[in-house]
């Protein structure tokens, strides 16, 4: 038997290939996930198909959250009820508005502080690279200004590590057990020897890393082979549970992605927003668009805007999957191998 978790992030011709060796293995195929979470960043949509042309099991109970509203929340918004499940959060007491970006992120950063001085489990979550970056940096400066954080550091790809850290892999080592999105601490850096040694915060276990790793990077994204996890993406964030999340909540984000963000913590997820998109949730209301919650507003639609050809500027292998995303090709040629800059002091 094979069993496949997150089956709904599997591109559909990784996923078809699978799914012929194992007829031809006359094994046993088990695929898990939910179709309405973050689906595959390649061409898919095959996993879905297969749930709707098929008899799945369903599982029904919700046991990971402690607290009703988190579990009536996720359903709702799960079931396309944005609306009622942004009402829900206000209610109780889990939905904050502030006045803009640094305002949200100092009280994320602070809240999320003393739930892990407190012993959570406590992750922050956003959509963009660009926020998560900034309340990483923020978390950190506030770590090491409490000695969490102390020790050599090396750089990784731009970002300094230190015992202490809380980071995540972005590159496979499957020897290693080192896997994509995983959380780790960072329990020792060898400076001489650029040699780090990791912590599992999903899973309890320990592996040093070296050289060799530390300067990979993902043949997808460019992303370093480590990266700080204080605050997460929510790419990152599907498959994690921790005690407590704290949600940036953003205007742009759709109903897969605000279901995974919301449904992550075994006990309250707290979600920030910043008090300008009021002004244009409800203009969109009066206009009659599609709107999730009159404050903000969550589409409840994926768009994208996609050009007819990708620029000839692109790389071969760019142009190729953008290609392949538009059903134009069948396979591509990985992209070219890079490394990551890592200096150790």
């Amino acid at each position: 038997m094979l069993l496949v978790d997150e089956a709904g992030m599997v591109g559909s011709a990784d996923l078809s290939r699978l799914i012929h060796q194992a007829e031809r293995a006359e094994a046993k195929l088990v695929l898990i996930g939910d179709p309405e979470q973050l689906s595959e960043i390649e061409a898919g949509g095959l996993f879905r198909a297969v749930a709707e042309r098929t008899e799945p099991i369903p599982l029904e109970e919700v046991i990971r959250h402690r607290f009703e509203v988190e579990r009536e929340g996720a359903k709702l918004i799960r079931e396309g009820e944005g609306r009622e499940a942004i009402a829900l959060y206000r209610s109780e007491e889990r939905a904050i508005v502030l006045p803009d970006p640094e305002s949200r992120r100092e009280a994320m950063v602070d809240d999320w502080f003393k739930a892990r001085e407190g012993g959570e489990d406590a992750v922050m979550i956003a959509k963009r690279n660009a926020e998560v970056a900034e309340l990483n940096a923020l978390a950190r400066a506030q770590m090491k200004e409490a000695g969490r954080v102390s020790g050599p550091e090396i750089e990784i790809g731009g970002q300094r590590v230190a015992a202490g850290d809380l980071v995540i892999t972005r590159v496979n080592d499957r020897a290693a057990a080192i896997f994509n999105r995983e959380r780790w601490r960072v329990v020792s850096v060898d400076a001489a020897e650029c040699r780090v040694l990791l912590e599992g915060m999903d899973y309890e276990r320990r592996v040093a890393v070296g050289v060799g790793y530390l300067t990979q990077t993902n043949s997808l994204s460019g992303a370093p082979a480590l990266q700080h996890a204080y605050a997460i993406t929510t790419y990152s964030a599907q498959g994690t549970t921790v005690d407590r999340a704290y949600l940036a909540a953003d205007a742009s984000m759709d109903k897969q992605e605000l279901y995974v963000a919301t449904s992550r913590s075994r006990g309250e997820t707290l979600s920030t927003r910043r008090r300008r998109f009021a002004a244009t949730a409800t203009r969109s209301h009066r206009q009659g668009a599609a709107t999730v919650a009159s404050s903000p507003t969550w589409a409840t639609r994926r768009c994208a805007i996609v050009p007819s050809a990708p620029p000839t500027t692109w790389p071969a292998w760019r142009r190729c999957r953008a290609m392949s995303w538009r059903g134009a090709a069948r396979s591509c040629a990985p992209s070219p191998a890079r490394s990551a800059r890592v200096g150790c002091a």
